[in-house]
């Protein structure tokens, strides 16, 4: 029964997350790695200054999701910050991914949308194993 549940969640979750991501597919395919092993689209509704106090919430939050080893079902949000320097980030790792791997691909989509999308105060990075938006 429990698993039944969760599947369900995951389903869900899924469902939702296509959902947040199918209009930024539609609006522009983004940018991919060479073999298209991660995509990413950096959003032009607004920029932050190189060394700000959002930038520092971002990348803070960004790295507390690709160092979170007491999180066990990949599925990472959270916040950081306050009024125009708060930042909103969910993250996704497949069901069936360890723990290992999961933080592995967390990691180098949160390096490429920071050298990507380097003062896009929006953006988005989907890869087969993983998610990531903010």
């Amino acid at each position: 029964m429990g698993s039944s549940r969760s599947m369900l969640f995951f389903i869900n979750l899924a469902i939702i997350i296509l959902n947040l991501v199918a209009p930024t597919i539609a609006q522009d395919d983004g940018m991919c790695t060479e073999k298209a092993e991660y995509c990413w689209k950096c959003s032009n509704t607004g920029t932050y200054t190189a060394g700000d106090k959002y930038q520092e919430n971002l990348s803070s939050l960004l790295s507390s999701f690709s160092s979170n080893t007491q999180n066990n079902s990949g599925f990472y949000n959270s916040s950081r910050g306050q009024d125009s320097n708060k930042v909103n980030a969910i993250a996704l790792c497949r069901g069936d991914l360890s723990q290992d791997s999961c933080q592995a691909c967390l990691n180098k989509s949160t390096d490429i949308l920071l050298q990507n999308c380097s003062t896009q105060k929006e953006a988005i990075i989907w890869a087969e194993p993983c998610m990531v938006r903010y």
